[in-house]
């Protein structure tokens, strides 16, 4: 069993290449659903009070549980990551918040809603730390960085979406639409990050060295990097006691000599 994988400078001495850029596309995914979801507070409660569905204290409740969600779940992913594992986690938050999502367009009152709206923002609150956690574990440190910043791009977008989609979806198929977009859209990008592996750093340090290996070789290959590259990466094994071989070898040219 291979257990000096060095995932970390393996993983940092990789140049970016095909998968680093499906990660950050599907992680990216995520986040915009994520903050999409997050964003269409405004505009379904704006639309409820016209219709009697909710009042102003339920607005303010449904406010209140959102952000209390998001704090224990910001919390949650954490633990759950460490114990679980990276991909697990990252998996398991997005399902959370989509399947609930399309439960809460089906939900016949405001106190349901607001239930509903309580444990799927645990999964959004994790969903955004285990986010930035991915681009982290995967994405050599030199491009960091940079990857980081696209991921806030794709925050972005879900919330001016969010906006927009609100204006034209609300009036025409009420605000369960929104939450339909939203739920369909996160479970979309479930589906579509089930093939991303766990990460080779969790795989090591829970000593899964042959998983993590396999991992790592996979994302080599992808990115281009040969096997003999690879090698260079690995930890050396130290020479025992004793001068080294160069310094030895100047020893006897000069007893020759």
């Amino acid at each position: 069993m291979n257990t000096h994988v060095n995932a970390g400078q393996r993983l940092d001495n990789v140049p970016i290449g095909r998968f680093h850029r499906r990660l950050a596309l599907l992680v990216g995914l995520g986040m915009f659903f994520d903050s999409f979801d997050n964003t269409l507070s405004a505009a379904v409660l704006a639309s409820m009070l016209p219709t009697g569905f909710s009042t102003l204290e339920l607005n303010s409740l449904f406010l209140s549980v959102t952000f209390a969600g998001l704090a224990i779940g910001a919390a949650f992913a954490g633990w759950l990551s460490d114990r679980m594992g990276r991909g697990f986690a990252f998996q398991f938050s997005l399902a959370l918040f989509g399947i609930l999502a399309l439960c809460a367009a089906l939900a016949p009152s405001m106190p349901v809603l607001i239930a509903l709206r309580g444990v799927m923002s645990i999964g959004l609150g994790a969903e955004y730390v285990i986010c930035y956690g991915m681009i982290a574990e995967f994405i050599p440190r030199r491009r960091r960085g940079r990857y980081l910043g696209l991921l806030g791009i794709f925050g972005g977008l879900g919330v001016s979406l969010s906006s927009i989609l609100g204006w034209m979806v609300i009036p025409a198929f009420s605000w369960r639409g929104m939450f339909v977009i939203g739920g369909v859209g996160s479970l979309v990008a479930w589906w579509l990050r089930r093939t991303m592996p766990e990460s080779p750093r969790w795989l090591e340090s829970r000593g899964r060295y042959d998983e993590a290996a396999a991992v790592i070789r996979k994302i080599e290959e992808e990115s281009g990097v040969s096997s003999r590259r690879a090698d260079l990466a690995r930890p050396r094994t130290r020479r025992p006691s004793g001068c080294p071989s160069r310094c030895c070898s100047r020893g006897r040219s000069s007893a020759g000599r």
